[in-house]
């Protein structure tokens, strides 16, 4: 029975070793430099995704109207998808270890 008793006493402070826990970041600089650029990306996207718009529909003047249209509908929605996609690289990278550095 003094065992039991002696197992649930708290320790002494000499016998409790303390770690010390570096506080260490979810992100590194690397991160936040790849989640800048997509930014970047995604807001170069919306830029050409603006474009100028005529005041009337017209749709013979939207089969001719060339690149700009061209620009809007395809190549925008690609490039802001591109910078989603390096958002979610600058997310998921892990920080580079000492051994890999």
């Amino acid at each position: 029975m003094s065992k039991d008793k002696k197992k649930n006493l708290p320790l002494d402070s000499d016998q409790v070793k303390k770690k010390v826990v570096k506080p260490t970041f979810v992100f590194t600089k690397d991160n936040y430099k790849w989640m800048g650029i997509a930014f970047g990306v995604i807001i170069f996207g919306f830029i050409l995704m603006i474009g100028q718009t005529p005041d009337i529909f017209d749709e013979d003047g939207m089969k001719n109207a060339g690149f700009a249209t061209h620009v809007k509908i395809t190549i925008a929605p690609i490039v802001i998808l591109i910078g989603y996609g390096i958002a979610l690289y600058s997310i998921m990278k892990k920080p580079a270890t000492k051994e890999q550095a």
